[in-house]
Order: C-alpha cells, then sequence, then structure tokens
C-alpha cells in the first residue's frame, strides 16, 4: 500500500484518490494496525477526519484509530517503599489524556499519587493520542522498580527530555514496544537512574 496518506487535506481531488487507492480495501483491524504502523499522529489525524466524511461506507471506526494510538505502560512499586508512592508527571492540560488503573481494579485512579498506606502491586497506565510531550513524564518517581512499555508504535513523540530522571529504585525498563524514531532530544534522559541494570 503506498503511503499516500501524508497529503491528505481537504482537496476534493486528493480526497477522491485516497478513498480509491485505500479506505475501500479497508476490512479488518489487522489491515489497519499495518496501516498504522505506517504513519505518524499528524497524518493519522488527518485521516481521522476524512473518516468522519466517509463513515458509512467503510468497514472500521474512529475509535478504532485512537485505540491504536494509545500508549500502554505497566510499573511495578519497589517493594516496601517508604513513602508516598509519585506515579506520572501530566500537564494540567493534558490530565484528561492520562488514565490510572490500579492492581486490578477496573476502576480509574484519578490521581498522579497513592498515599503511603495504599499497598500497590502495579499500576498501569494508558496515554492517549493527544499526550506528545513525554518530556518529565516520570522525573521524580523513585519508588518505580520495573517500567514496561506494553504498546508504543506512535512515532510521533520529539522530545524525552528528563524522562526517567530520578527514578532511582527503577532496576529495569522493557522496552520491547519503544519507538524513538523521531526523537530529537533524550538529554538526562537516565540521569540519577542509580539502580538502573537494562
Amino acid at each position: 500500500m503506498e503511503n499516500s496518506y501524508g497529503s491528505i487535506n481537504n482537496d476534493k481531488k486528493e480526497e477522491t484518490e485516497i478513498q480509491k487507492n485505500s479506505f475501500d480495501n479497508i476490512k479488518s483491524k489487522y489491515v489497519l494496525k499495518q496501516i498504522f504502523d505506517m504513519l505518524n499522529r499528524k497524518t493519522m489525524l488527518k485521516i481521522i477526519n476524512y473518516c468522519k466524511k466517509i463513515q458509512q461506507r467503510i468497514e472500521i471506526t474512529i475509535e478504532d484509530f485512537i485505540e491504536l494510538c494509545k500508549v500502554e505502560i505497566e510499573v511495578m512499586p519497589r517493594d516496601l517503599y517508604v513513602g508516598d508512592i509519585r506515579l506520572i508527571n501530566i500537564p494540567a492540560d493534558m490530565k484528561s489524556y492520562c488514565h490510572i488503573f490500579i492492581d486490578d481494579d477496573p476502576k480509574e485512579y484519578f490521581s498522579e499519587t497513592i498515599p503511603r498506606e495504599k499497598v500497590v502491586k502495579k499500576v498501569k497506565i494508558i496515554l492517549d493520542y493527544q499526550m506528545v510531550n513525554f518530556e518529565h513524564l516520570f522525573k521524580g518517581c523513585g519508588s518505580f522498580k520495573y517500567i514496561h512499555f506494553k504498546r508504543f508504535k506512535r512515532n510521533d513523540i520529539t522530545t524525552m527530555y528528563d524522562m526517567f530522571k530520578g527514578c532511582i529504585g527503577l532496576k529495569e525498563i522493557n522496552f520491547e514496544q519503544f519507538n524513538t524514531e523521531n526523537v530529537r532530544d533524550m538529554n538526562s534522559m537516565f540521569s540519577e537512574c542509580f539502580s538502573l541494570k537494562k
């Protein structure tokens, strides 16, 4: 499939070409995932807007695109950690795009810290596609011992400055699904990660 999506705009001629070459042939989420892997966030948003116009003519939904854009992270606090657990650092205007779940509780947890009296085994963090700045994301989260990027297919993140700075208890990061293709700033990314082994 040709990567013609980068030229999507409101021009009638280009929309017709896209429809002829691409959307009429999309039949499954597997194909959709292949398309997503070729795209960046800016192009994806253009596709989402285009889908709104032709939604009745294709067998996918806008929600499918948005779901694929999400980043899923699993973290585990250190054993016998003393003090409140800092989970993440999210700018005030981005808080609604961060979703936190504690252990197996299906209810969303609406705080960036966990009080010291609460025993926690694992934390799942889901970041929506609107989250584009990963600067300081886990800065000062000294209670973590393990971070696993379970899903990270996006290629539109450009800065990870200070991303893990001060994670003094962090021993391991699983980068199995970690995309740094277009990251330009990784300065101090692992600064003060004294316990990090791999």
